[in-house]
């Protein structure tokens, strides 16, 4: 059973992690004028000075409130966020000392980074940064398939660009936002990408090639065999690792420098693996990152987007292997929250102010009458012929109005901590998991629940 499992040990902190279950992955910056994604740079073959020129001049977020987003993550019970401090465009949401390329120098005149974390640790919430390794501005940063002048004279645009005076910059950065805006309890740098990266990130070796298919019919120049990418020499992986381990030693740090080992946190994208992920043969740390729509920032267009059923079974399947859920909370330019992402994950946590909020405890997140409605949905896919049955094991019981209307058979149960065999309706067996959702910080490692024989939480 998966219940038996601990993840393996990792040189970070993980105690908090495993218990934390899910987080809001803040995705925001100038490419959120563009509307389209972060990649719309590359999508349009913009240069460092077109791009500038567009967006940079014109950044003054008005809306910006962090804590009102730190109320919807504290209010629906998310434990940690991870927001982005720097993404591949290069500009930063603080001030840093390094570059002019900053919040702080464009019309939104202040530092966007500091308030953010703030607010969250005001409310309890741990906090990490995200860190993009790649740079689409700076002119040392050399011209690869992933950039945005791909298609251009890469010889005549990489002359005189030396990633080694990079390197030093990237490792400045994060040494700027490790001493100045600590502590952070997590750092997520991205991404390696060379051979090496894609092999180890891949479930099966031919997924890399699979990859380059899809990618090249897309109309992108990838072809690991000529051009490598970049990779943990590209950015001294080690000796960045080492440094965050300095001045930060309980921080968890993700895969994505391109080691081998080291590392805390395994972080899939957009899927969640068949089973719980290993590493060297142990169960890993590991957190899914997710998108609504397969865009990693603010989309003006994005139609086709997960449903709350998909995003409540994709919360419980996450934690029935051990995973943490990291959910995108993108905003749109003026630094609003949209109400359709929030609305379609009030069910797993993540909450638009105009829904009220959610009551939140234990790895799965519901709202009182929303939840009971949204896992019936979800669950009647699960149910068998004669209804579904759920086997619960809690450590106790706390009387909320969230479980007034629980059958007192489970309340029984549960306050008198002994295990719980239940048949009936999926409505029925939703009532119970809402009741295990009231447990909050009561809830231990062991508790679980398992539907139809398949383990939905732990």
């Amino acid at each position: 059973m998966e219940t038996t499992r601990t993840p393996r040990p990792t040189p970070g902190d993980s105690a908090w992690f495993t218990r934390a279950r899910f987080g809001m992955f803040i995705h925001w910056g100038l490419y959120a004028m563009a509307a389209r994604d972060f990649s719309a740079q590359r999508a349009d073959g913009l240069t460092a000075a077109e791009y500038e020129a567009r967006y940079f001049t014109r950044f003054d977020p008005d809306l910006y409130d962090p804590g009102a987003w730190a109320d919807a993550a504290a209010g629906a019970g998310m434990k940690y966020m991870v927001a982005v401090a720097k993404h591949h465009e290069g500009f930063c949401l603080w001030d840093s000392a390094l570059t002019d390329y900053t919040a702080v120098k464009s019309p939104a005149g202040r530092d966007l980074l500091a308030p953010l974390l703030g607010a969250f640790r005001d409310r309890g919430l741990r906090t990490g940064l995200y860190y993009s390794l790649i740079d689409w501005r700076h002119p040392d940063f050399t011209v690869d398939w992933v950039h945005p002048q791909s298609a251009g004279d890469r010889a005549a645009l990489n002359a005189g660009r030396d990633m080694a005076r990079y390197r030093e910059y990237a490792r400045g950065q994060i040494r700027e936002l490790l001493t100045r805006y600590g502590p952070l309890d997590i750092m997520w740098p991205d991404y390696s990408y060379d051979a090496a990266a894609w092999h180890r990130m891949a479930s099966r070796p031919e997924n890399v090639e699979a990859a380059q298919i899809a990618a090249r019919a897309a109309g992108r120049d990838f072809d690991l065999a000529k051009d490598p990418g970049k990779g943990a020499a590209d950015w001294d992986a080690a000796g960045l690792l080492a440094m965050i381990r300095e001045l930060a030693p309980g921080i968890l740090v993700n895969d994505r420098l391109g080691l081998a080992d080291g590392y805390d946190i395994t972080t899939p994208e957009q899927t969640v693996p068949a089973s719980w992920p290993l590493v060297d043969g142990e169960p890993a740390l590991w957190e899914t990152c997710q998108t609504f729509a397969g865009s990693w920032g603010y989309h003006r267009d994005t139609s086709a987007r997960k449903s709350v059923e998909q995003l409540v079974v994709m919360l419980v399947d996450t934690v029935s292997k051990g995973g943490n859920l990291l959910h995108l909370c993108a905003r749109a330019a003026v630094a609003a929250m949209k109400p359709h992402g929030f609305g379609r994950v009030v069910l797993i946590g993540s909450v638009a102010a105009q829904t009220g909020g959610s009551v939140a405890a234990g790895p799965a997140y519901v709202s009182a009458k929303a939840g009971v409605m949204g896992l019936t949905r979800a669950l009647a896919r699960m149910a068998g012929p004669s209804g579904v049955t759920v086997n619960c094991v809690c450590p106790g019981v706390i009387d909320t109005p969230m479980t007034a209307d629980v059958d007192p058979e489970v309340k029984r149960a549960f306050a008198e901590q002994t295990p719980l065999r239940r048949n009936g309706t999926p409505e029925d067996v939703a009532s119970v998991i809402v009741m295990l959702a009231s447990q909050g910080a009561g809830f231990v490692t062991g508790a679980h629940i398992d539907v139809n024989g398949g383990l939905v939480m732990t």
